[in-house]
């Protein structure tokens, strides 16, 4: 035997059999990732699953529908985040309140912050609004409201639980919405024309609501992306409804301009600072509105109000606003319109009835200096012939207007005015001039000329009233103004004409003036047909009407109007087209001469080329036919022979 074989050889390890620690240790080692993602993704699989999606959202519309009265139009579903923050896609509410629509879409409504909604037991819940679009739909097809639930009435005990020990304060819970971009469109309203479809927008925003136990509060806060308007506001509960107080700063013009639009006005800076104050009483429906907002340094132009751009005019709206839910009413109280310092005081009543609002509204212009009036008006001077208009010439006005809100050409109107401080013997109205010889600027189709000329009484060309053939004055009264000595300067009729284009069409304001407005026109004024220079045409007629007789304005009518190229005053005209006197017309000369007044320029040609139309003379023929109805014209040989008669015009 060797020394090799009887070397030790080497232990072996005991490999006996292994723990069951040891082997679980394993499994959970190798193990553990696959069992931690599918504890992790599971419930996301589940939550993904079509059947369940559909389930949770006919869970969202039956608690809307119960907690808001809103039902869905369209849902796209539901999606989870990572965190299982759950997203409501593409959905659209509604609620109907006969005869409107209302709805509500939006992208995505998505719970944001989800964990800390989780962590705090859902009492801290922020949602986001993507692409919010706010609808209201009504009018003539009108809505039918959808039929109550009915059911068995569910009932609880009424016997109150015993509390042991101290009272527990409520946990706190609040609910943000956040939303961007959002926009509030209206279609089918039953107002007039241009003003029943638009919109405005887009706010940035949120409404947080915070409730403890009964007692609960919102705070709304709107943001205009772009200019920085800010609209902030606190909702508070109270024992009959909710108290709403907010304050409004920034520039209105980029949020609400498609609004404005809608009514026609281009507008660039409207910067706004003011209160608002809402107050609901839910057992009347009742919600009154107090507003109180100024503006400063206002841009805006619109080509049926001004020819120009109205620019750093300052303006402020106070009113209280009372909408009645259930009586379907809206009334307007102690309603102030301020514009450069001068205001106008309105109100308003409307009741919605089936097809439109009917509505009764008053506007009052208090007690105010006829020249702090003139100056007050935007885009507007005081005529330099008013230099002598003193401050103690004062005006009040009272105007009222009812009818159906969608149907203007049946509103009924009235109107009332004053002027104070100004007689006979009173040079305060700024018009002594015109008794006297006076430089006249007549006004042409490039505006008012440089160069004017003397006219006035007691000058070659003027023609006194009583000097005028009676035939001659009745031609032209029944023509241009057939109540002229029964109005007082105004023609509401006309005024209503005028209103009804401004509302349903784009063309601008034409016709129905009187002939004191053409007069005012012609004496003072430019030709331009928009809002603000016939409101100041009617301010200045209401002065011509208080300060002189209407024989004073029906003579110096004749004497001042155009009556061809350089052509003023019945005297010339009568000499240029005849070559005779004013008072050696005949019956069909005096009608000629006031069927041009209308278009002295247009109607020229007929005497250059020495010929009338047929139509034209036809209408010579109405007037003098018109002339014996009123037995001005006493015999019908007369009116014969007037209509046999054949014109011929003077060509020296």
């Amino acid at each position: 035997m060797s020394v090799d074989d009887i070397a030790p050889r080497p232990r072996r390890h005991n490999r006996g059999r292994v723990s069951g620690e040891a082997r679980l240790a394993r499994i959970l080692f190798f193990s553990g990732p696959f069992i931690l993602a599918l504890f992790i993704f599971s419930p996301r699989f589940i939550l993904n699953s079509k059947r369940v999606k559909i389930a949770i959202a006919e869970e969202l519309a039956d608690q809307v529908s119960r907690r808001t009265g809103f039902s869905i139009d369209q849902m796209g579903g539901v999606n989870f985040g990572w965190a299982y923050e759950p997203c409501l896609q593409s959905s659209q509410f509604f609620r109907r309140r006969p005869p409107y629509r209302f709805s509500a879409k939006m992208d995505s409504a998505c719970v944001e912050q989800w964990p800390s909604a989780v962590g705090s037991g859902f009492r801290a819940i922020r949602l986001v609004l993507k692409n919010l679009n706010l609808d209201v739909e009504g009018g003539q097809s009108a809505i039918q409201a959808d039929k109550p639930r009915s059911g068995p009435a569910k009932t609880g005990r009424a016997t109150a639980r015993k509390e042991s020990g101290p009272r527990k304060r409520p946990d706190l819970r609040e609910v943000k919405v956040v939303f961007d971009d959002m926009k509030v469109n209206w279609n089918k309203l039953p107002l007039p024309g241009k003003l029943s479809k638009g919109s405005f927008g887009p706010i940035d925003g949120s409404v947080t609501i915070q409730k403890r136990g009964t007692q609960s509060a919102a705070t709304i806060q709107l943001t205009e992306p772009l200019t920085g308007l800010e609209i902030i506001g606190r909702a508070l509960p109270t024992a009959l409804g909710w108290d709403v107080t907010g304050r409004v700063s920034g520039d209105l013009a980029n949020s609400f301009g498609p609004l404005f639009a809608a009514a026609g006005l281009d507008v660039r800076r409207l910067p706004t600072r003011g209160q608002i104050g809402v107050y609901y009483e839910k057992k009347s429906g009742q919600v009154t509105m107090d507003i109180d907002l100024i503006q400063s340094n206002v841009d805006i132009a619109n080509r049926l109000v001004s020819s120009k751009r109205l620019q750093g005019f300052r303006a402020r709206q106070k009113v209280r606003l009372k909408i009645n839910l259930v009586k379907n009413r809206v009334m307007v109280e102690n309603g102030l319109f301020e514009v450069n310092g001068v205001p106008t005081l309105f109100s308003l009543d409307a009741s919605l009835s089936e097809g439109s609002p009917k509505f009764t509204a008053q506007l009052e212009l208090p007690t105010v200096s006829m020249l702090q009036l003139l100056e007050s008006i935007p885009g507007t001077k005081r005529p330099k012939s008013l230099k002598e208009l003193s401050a103690t010439a004062l005006f009040a006005l009272k105007f009222a207007i009812s009818g159906a809100l969608n149907a203007p050409e049946d509103w009924v109107l009235s109107l009332d005015h004053s002027l104070a401080g100004v007689d006979e013997s009173n040079q305060a109205h700024g018009l002594t001039y015109l008794s006297m010889p006076f430089t006249y600027y007549p006004l042409t189709k490039n505006g008012r000329s440089e160069r004017g000329f003397q006219t006035g009484p007691m000058t070659k060309n003027w023609i006194d009233y009583k000097k005028v053939p009676y035939s001659q004055r009745r031609l032209i009264q029944v023509s241009e103004d057939a109540s002229f000595f029964v109005h007082k300067g105004v023609d509401l009729e006309a005024i209503k004409a005028a209103v009804v284009a401004g509302l349903t069409s784009t063309s601008q304001v034409r016709g129905g003036s009187t002939l004191t407005q053409q007069l005012v026109k012609n004496l003072f004024l430019s030709r331009d047909r928009t809002a603000l220079r016939k409101v100041q045409e009617i301010f200045l007629t209401f002065l011509l009407e208080s300060s002189l007789s209407k024989e004073n304005i029906f003579e110096l009518y004749m004497n001042v109007i155009e009556w061809g190229p350089n052509i003023y005053g019945l005297a010339k005209a009568s000499q240029y087209y005849f070559g005779k006197s004013h008072n050696q017309l005949s019956l069909r000369e005096m009608a000629y001469l006031t069927s041009i007044i209308p278009g002295p320029i247009l109607y020229h040609k007929y005497f250059v080329e020495n010929d009338i139309p047929m139509k034209h003379n036809q209408k010579i023929n109405l007037m003098l036919r018109r002339l014996r109805r009123l037995n001005t014209i006493k015999t019908d040989e007369e009116l014969n022979a007037a209509l046999l008669e054949q014109l011929r015009f003077s060509k020296k």
